[in-house]
């Protein structure tokens, strides 16, 4: 009769691979993705950001040759208020995460955490809902 599905008191994918964007405007790498990117200090990555899905895009490989790379110091901080503003990430009342979601066109994605996005249906006349 009931379909239960187990839910835990903490989310374990907000301890894994992640960004935190931090009250003082930084960016910070997780430890456990500093391992997966075998980071050094001083490396530098470039960014993206999808503003429909909320996701930052991280890469070694930049969009063009006007895009210039954001560098991360030795405990993976890197100072991103011109970034944060630009895709209107409040970070004044509190640090917002970002969580893995895989990797594409060689670009790593984190979308942000608790956002979801809303979806659209259209009714047919049998009743059956489609997403638009």
């Amino acid at each position: 009769m009931y379909n239960f599905k187990p839910i835990s008191k903490f989310d374990q994918r907000m301890s894994g691979i992640r960004i935190t964007a931090d009250k003082q405007e930084r960016l910070t790498l997780s430890a456990e993705l500093q391992r997966m990117l075998a980071y050094q200090s001083g490396e530098a990555f470039y960014l993206y950001f999808d503003a429909e899905l909320r996701t930052i895009g991280l890469s070694k490989q930049p969009a063009g040759q006007d895009h210039i790379p954001y560098s991360f110091d030795k405990r993976g901080y890197t100072q991103a208020k011109d970034f944060l503003r630009q895709c209107g990430i409040d970070t004044s009342s509190e640090a917002v995460k970002f969580i893995y979601e895989g990797e594409f066109d060689g670009i790593l994605a984190f979308r942000q955490a608790g956002f979801r996005w809303s979806s659209s249906f259209r009714m047919e006349r049998n009743g059956n809902l489609e997403r638009v």
